[in-house]
């Protein structure tokens, strides 16, 4: 499951990042929202 995937990361001690789930898939606009996402969280 998710949970027990993130909790394996977690252990890891490894930066991890969680990004908004996209239910309508993917298209240009969800891209740019992704990357946004990452530029708020400090990705370069």
């Amino acid at each position: 499951t998710e949970r027990s995937a993130a909790e394996q990361l977690s252990a890891a001690d490894q930066p991890m990042l969680q990004l908004p789930d996209l239910p309508d898939g993917i298209d240009v606009a969800a891209l740019y929202e992704l990357a946004e996402s990452l530029v708020e969280k400090g990705v370069r």
